[in-house]
């Protein structure tokens, strides 16, 4: 429907020495946070939402391939994996689609989880 990002295999390509944290840092509706300290790379946030401190912790619920991972949604512990901290090796990836709120994402992703945004990560596939 036109709603999100989207990545393509070339700004991917041209980018693959990167990290998804990298790719998606400034980006509009999405933040890039510092983890606790020890716990290295970043998580991927929805920039769009705040708690009443004023902090972010809206955290966007990812896909690898069309499978949830971690979880999405305003919580107190934000999801741990390579790919919810930002430490997802953009040579890995294909396409990467990012839709920042629950009105962009498709229906087929959508869901509680869905609330603060979604990011649909699709790998490289073959030898």
């Amino acid at each position: 429907m036109g709603f999100g990002i989207f990545f393509d295999t070339t700004l991917i390509r041209r980018s693959e020495h990167r990290r998804l944290d990298d790719l998606l840092q400034g980006q509009l509706g999405v933040a890039v946070s510092p983890q606790r300290a020890g716990d290295g790379g970043r998580y991927i946030l929805s920039g769009r939402r705040r708690a009443i401190d004023g902090t972010l912790n809206c955290y966007m619920q990812f896909y690898l391939d069309g499978i949830a991972i971690g979880r999405g949604g305003v919580a107190g512990v934000s999801p741990i994996s390579p790919v919810s901290t930002g430490m997802f090796p953009l040579s890995s990836v294909e396409k990467v689609e990012v839709y920042r709120s629950a009105a962009e994402v498709p229906p087929e992703y959508g869901g509680a989880s869905a609330g603060c945004g979604v990011v649909l990560i699709w790998s490289r596939r073959g030898p």
